[in-house]
């Protein structure tokens, strides 16, 4: 287990670290769609940083945002992600099922 800011959350035990990033970053996505709606009032096109379960801040462009992340966290994983209602579709060429 696994505690962040006083919130305890469980990883599987025997992940890799790999493993253990994607965990993390799941649910940091989690967080960002659990939050979506609220945030894309006022808020849209805008970047909001994200740790674990707690939605940080929001900023005006990435950059803040990162610097914020890297000032209050260090160098670790932790999200980033533009506040918008659809996300862009990206097509993958050469790529077969």
């Amino acid at each position: 287990m696994i505690e962040t800011q006083g919130q305890a959350r469980r990883i599987p035990p025997a992940l890799s670290e790999p493993e253990v990033a994607l965990h993390v970053l799941a649910e940091e996505m989690a967080t960002y769609r659990d939050h979506l709606t609220s945030l894309l009032q006022g808020q849209q096109g805008q970047y909001v940083l994200i740790k674990g379960r707690d939605v940080v801040g929001v900023f005006h462009d990435r950059s803040e945002a990162l610097r914020e992340g890297y000032q209050r966290f260090g160098v670790v994983p932790f999200l980033v992600r533009q506040i918008i209602a659809c996300e862009p579709v990206v097509y993958l060429p050469n790529v077969a099922p």
